[in-house]
């Protein structure tokens, strides 16, 4: 085959058509490969950052719940500490008013 080139288009045999497609083909098949394992790995990288970020978080919320919760329990210690001192105290006083009030009862309805 003579080539020239008088500016039209270049005429191609049947044996170099299916070679310029295979070639394109195959082009095209090792660009979508090549892309998929770089999206793939990508992919791979981010969950894993993600995955190790919420360990931490997860690990540091942990931490701060126990210490939150540690705390409300010293709370309520106190708060029942103080409520039962309060109670006693209320008891103190009704079982003083209802001696008062025989008291005061004895004096008013004597006893016949």
């Amino acid at each position: 085959m003579v080539s020239r080139n008088n500016g039209r288009v270049i005429e191609l045999t049947e044996p170099q058509t299916w070679t310029i497609i295979s070639v394109l083909a195959a082009t095209l098949v090792g660009t979508i490969a090549v892309i998929t394992q770089v999206m793939l790995r990508t992919i791979t990288g981010q969950i894993t950052s993600l995955r190790n970020e919420m360990t931490t978080q997860v690990g540091s919320l942990r931490s701060e719940m126990t210490t939150q919760v540690g705390s409300l329990r010293n709370e309520m210690g106190s708060l029942r500490t103080e409520m039962e001192l309060r109670f006693q105290r209320v008891d103190d006083r009704l079982g003083g008013l209802g001696r008062d009030m025989q008291a005061v009862a004895k004096r008013v309805l004597p006893e016949s």
